[in-house]
This record gives C-alpha cells, sequence and structure tokens, in this order.
C-alpha cells in the first residue's frame, strides 16, 4: 500500500516507476477488489506526480517574473 507521507520523500524516478509497475499490474490482475487497489494507489501517484509538476512550472512562473522586475 502506498502511503502519501513516503509519496511526498520519494523522488521522481521513483514515482515514475511505481506508476508504470502499477499500470502494469492493473493490466494483469483479475481479481476486481485487487485491481480497485491497485487503481487507487496509481491515483494517489499520478496526484503526487501532478502537484510537483504544477509546482513546478509555477516556480518556473515566478522566476521569470523575478528576472523581468528586476530589470
Amino acid at each position: 500500500m502506498v502511503h502519501s507521507d513516503m509519496l511526498a520523500i520519494t523522488d521522481d524516478d521513483e514515482l515514475r516507476r511505481m506508476s508504470h509497475s502499477l499500470e502494469n499490474g492493473i493490466s494483469k490482475v483479475k481479481n476486481r477488489q485487487k485491481v480497485m487497489m491497485l487503481q487507487t494507489e496509481l491515483c494517489y501517484v499520478q496526484r503526487e506526480m501532478q502537484i510537483r509538476k504544477d509546482r513546478k512550472n509555477a516556480h518556473e512562473v515566478y522566476v521569470t517574473r523575478a528576472k523581468q522586475s528586476r530589470r
């Protein structure tokens, strides 16, 4: 089971590996409850990845504006 506290400290490469692994597991597992559990875990991992992407984009906008305001 994926814990959201662990996701916050997991590096980006590991998050991508987890995502791919969960996607592969979902496609191979036949047990409906197991599939639902894996889908939930995948959602948490994808959410963390999206949060990081959004944070990176916001930081890039901030840095660009900060550089422009110094001119």
